[in-house]
């Protein structure tokens, strides 16, 4: 049995859930199946027809009806044509919005485990395979292997002897072309991957040029990329040198069949076992079956390329989701979050052991240690992107996990460690995810809050303005700040701030500074940062060391008593 078949129930079952949630559209899948059997069909009659013709049949009916399945089989031949290329449009755009879904259902950890990388791969090449094989491979095989076998039976009522040869010759031809695509295939393969490798150097060189430019490795750089491109036409040459040596053997094979089949024919023509019309229609479904047995093998090799294509997005099909509404209602907002013996860690590395803290309900917490020490774990744990491994995260009388997500993530806003604009304007970038309307007055309000309504309203376009790919119309201390008023505009209970500051100049973060500790005093803000400037002024400070709660205060009586925190502060300062 193939590979193919060999794959545990549980894959195909989730495979199978997969095309049931993305709702394909299967009765397009029928109509385009059946059309190509009607094709197929049609494509019998005609070696039918011409042999009545040439054995002296030239009836009215008979004549009519042969021109009209000659034009009947191309005007269907169009109609599938045109079917097939839709069904695969459908079926991708369908798999990839179930995908994309998928994907933002996912939790935090799921997507990390799969890379962004890997999932817009499957997002994009895979969901267009599949519809490959709905649109395509399936249809084509059915309808091809319908005509075979009708084939088949059709010149067996011309003779048994033909129907041996036919079957005989078809035989080599498929051994033949199942052992060449195999060939192929893993030729195929390694090109493939050898320009999948040197995509990937030409992707790094143009995101890294100023990084070349200013180290000076354009030519190094440049011989990594020659030898890649040398490696791909080498790899791809003899891969070329393979196919066509096949492609013409495989002609040869054939034109061998066709030689044979001729002489035969012939010989049973002038025996009167056959007429001339037979002879001549035996010749017509055989060529027809050539061209149908070159096809399954390549069909096959397909279907065994899917192999991997299948099993990618049924796992993620698979992978179970983040229910934003299962839980309990988040009905009073005014409790502290208490850690309560927590720890947790990334497969066998720990990141947190046993710690227990308590965040306010306002004013400013502090989250300071070494790179490493667990510090955006601790948030990630906080906004539910986690779950601890032990220990518990309660919120009032309840554990967190007992609240409604959606419920549970209004309550945060959050400015990320790594600056995240999209391509939209500076004003959908500020609202992005708030549910409040804001006059333009307002916004601008809260920009000149950090330092940023003067640059706003000095733009020609103001809040319209396009932010560009990765906000390179902006400096990063402006991306900075757009992200730190689109938090605040979110308006939540509690403010996650994670190296807000990092681009900012003094001025700068001198404004923020003020416009924190005003919000502080009827929000949370949990700010992690290695400007002891900032955390020094926090009314609760959490001191991590490898994972562990070192000490927890203020910043006075950290000095004294936290050998770490006495050194970050020195550092820091």
């Amino acid at each position: 049995m193939s590979k193919l078949f060999q794959r545990k129930e549980a894959s195909w079952k989730a495979f199978f859930h997969l095309l049931h949630e993305a709702h394909l559209p299967w009765l397009f899948i029928g109509i385009t199946i059946s059309i190509s059997l009607i094709s197929s069909s049609l494509g019998l009659l005609l070696p039918d027809y011409t042999e009545r013709i040439i054995d002296g049949d030239y009836g009215n009916r008979v004549m009519a009806t042969f021109i009209g399945v000659i034009i009947l089989t191309a005007v269907v031949d169009f109609l599938v044509s045109f079917l097939q290329y839709s069904l695969n449009a459908r079926v991708a755009k369908h798999l990839r919005e179930y995908i994309f879904g998928k994907i933002l259902r996912l939790p935090i950890v799921e997507i990390e485990k799969n890379g962004s990388k890997e999932l817009i791969s499957r997002l994009t090449t895979d969901s267009s395979a599949v519809g490959s094989l709905f649109s395509e491979i399936l249809p084509n095989m059915i309808s091809g292997g319908y005509y075979i076998v009708s084939s088949l039976v059709m010149i067996g009522k011309y003779s048994w002897k033909l129907g041996i040869i036919a079957i005989s010759v078809g035989v080599v031809q498929l051994g033949l072309a199942f052992f060449s695509g195999r060939v192929v295939f893993k030729f195929n393969h390694k090109t493939q991957t050898k320009l999948s490798y040197l995509t990937e150097v030409v992707s790094e060189v143009m995101n890294h040029i100023s990084l070349i430019k200013v180290f000076l490795t354009e030519k190094s750089e440049q011989e990594r990329a020659q030898n890649l491109s040398s490696d791909y036409y080498q790899t791809s040459f003899k891969a070329q040198m393979v196919t066509n040596t096949f492609t013409y053997l495989s002609q040869f094979v054939t034109l061998l069949g066709s030689l044979f089949t001729i002489i035969a024919g012939g010989i049973m023509v002038t025996q009167n076992v056959i007429s001339k019309g037979e002879w001549v229609a035996y010749f017509m479904f055989y060529y027809y079956m050539s061209q149908y047995l070159e096809m399954f093998p390549y069909y096959w090799d397909e279907l065994k390329g899917l192999q991997g294509t299948v099993n990618r997005l049924s796992n993620i099909s698979s992978q179970s989701e983040e229910n934003l509404d299962e839980g309990i209602a988040l009905l009073n907002n005014e409790n502290a979050i208490s850690f309560e013996q927590v720890s947790f860690g990334y497969g066998e590395k720990t990141v947190l052991e046993n710690i227990s803290f308590s965040i306010p309900e306002t004013g400013i917490t502090a989250l300071v240690g070494k790179n490493g020490a667990g510090k955006s774990t601790i948030l990630g744990l906080i906004e539910r992107f986690y779950s601890p491994n032990s220990g518990k995260i309660t919120y009032g009388q309840h554990n967190v996990a007992d609240f409604k997500l959606s419920d549970w993530r209004k309550n945060f806003a959050w400015v990320p460690q790594n600056i995240r604009l999209t391509e939209k304007t500076i004003r959908e970038n500020l609202l992005y995810g708030c549910t409040k309307n804001y006059s333009d007055d307002e916004i601008i309000f809260y920009c000149q809050k950090v330092g940023l309504g003067d640059f706003i309203t000095e733009l020609p376009l103001g809040l319209d303005t396009k932010v560009e790919e990765f906000g390179e119309n902006f400096s990063g201390g402006q991306r900075q700040k757009i992200m730190i008023v689109r938090a605040i505009l979110r308006g939540a209970k509690y403010l996650i701030l994670d190296e807000h500051s990092s681009n900012l100049d003094t001025e700068s973060s001198s404004k923020i500074a003020e416009l924190l500790f005003e919000l502080a005093k009827e929000k949370a803000v949990i700010l992690v940062s290695h400007k002891m400037s900032y955390v020094s002024q926090a009314d609760n400070i959490l001191v991590l060391n490898q994972g562990k709660i070192e000490a927890w205060g203020k910043h006075r009586d950290l000095l004294e008593k936290s050998l770490v925190y006495r050194n970050l502060y020195r550092q820091g300062v």
